[in-house]
């Protein structure tokens, strides 16, 4: 690179300084190196690389106690680490407490549904999901919100869909009863023998989606049957 040339100015005080040399402007003794080329390029010649991105929704009504304390676990600094772009969707049943104040509160964007259960909510929100992932959890304080980096770390073209096992893990004494525990064996059961795939917790609350495969499931659920629809 040609070394920058500089101009000759008057000095300081009211004196006028020396007038400039004749001939070429000489240079100032330095040069500029530039380390990285596209420093020289204009602005917005170079794109940023595009984040993949995030959509968290939780389904709720009447949840303003279980709801503060799932977003207040979210690990948003883990998700930055990991360079996902995220945005938190609450998709409210028409709850009569504080849940979207709660919401709102903690940064999460609020979606209202027009029907009733939370199959319903479900089916009118997903379509307009604009994020490469989806992750939908209950917010009552059954499923770790620490779980969803890792969760959704495993999503891609070789797999789809990932789920939250309460079974692969441990389950609070009296959070689960005998009849709830023993149904969900037996569905997660039939579940894998028709479908050839190993699914321990058929009626988790807890899913992972790569966006457009969740968007090509035609569910058909309104209320709580919405997992098993999955």
């Amino acid at each position: 690179m040609d070394p920058i040339e500089g101009e000759w100015a008057p000095s300081g005080g009211s004196q006028r300084g020396p007038e400039p040399p004749a001939g070429p402007i000489p240079a100032f003794p330095f040069r500029r190196e530039v380390e990285n080329p596209i420093d020289l390029l204009p602005l917005g010649a170079v794109e940023k690389p595009v984040l993949p991105s995030l959509s968290i929704l939780l389904p709720a009504l009447n949840e303003e106690l279980g709801l503060a304390e799932v977003l207040k676990r979210i690990p948003q600094a883990t998700l930055h680490q990991r360079g996902l772009a995220y945005s938190i969707y609450l998709l409210d049943g028409h709850s009569t407490d504080q849940t979207r104040a709660v919401a709102t509160r903690f940064g999460a964007e609020v979606f209202v549904q027009s029907g009733r259960g939370k199959g319903s909510a479900f089916r009118e929100f997903v379509p307009k999901i604009q994020e490469d992932f989806a992750l939908f959890m209950d917010p009552d304080g059954t499923y770790p919100p620490e779980a969803i980096p890792d969760l959704v770390g495993v999503l891609g073209s070789d797999s789809p869909v990932v789920l939250g096992s309460r079974f692969l893990g441990k389950i609070d004494e009296g959070a689960m009863t005998s009849t709830n525990y023993l149904g969900n064996r037996l569905l997660s059961w039939f579940a894998s023998f028709l479908f050839a795939t190993p699914i321990s917790d058929v009626c988790s609350g807890m899913w992972g989606f790569v966006s457009e495969r969740l968007k090509s499931l035609g569910l058909t659920a309104d209320g709580f049957d919405l997992e098993a629809d999955i």
